[in-house]
């Protein structure tokens, strides 16, 4: 039993991840920043499963976020748009 709900949370947490980023690329994009940045969060969320001082890192990626999702839209990231 627990197997099983732990083999549909990692399926779960992997169906959700990769429109994750594609979502906070898509978002930096828009900022006219780099996409990569994305990465930030994404390593900051694995060093905070680090046991002890891992909630520090978790902390720190979610305020990334909170960072990223309140930049304004800039004209000039339009140039990633497809015409």
């Amino acid at each position: 039993m627990l197997l099983g709900l732990l083999v549909v949370s990692g399926l779960f947490g992997l169906a959700v991840l990769l429109p994750s980023l594609a979502l906070g690329w898509r978002r930096l994009q828009d900022a006219n920043l780099h996409g990569g940045l994305t990465f930030i969060s994404l390593g900051l969320q694995v060093l905070g499963q680090i046991p002890g001082i891992g909630v520090l890192f978790g902390l720190a990626g979610t305020a990334w976020w909170i960072v990223v999702g309140t930049l304004s839209t800039k004209v000039e990231g339009q140039r990633f748009d497809r015409p």
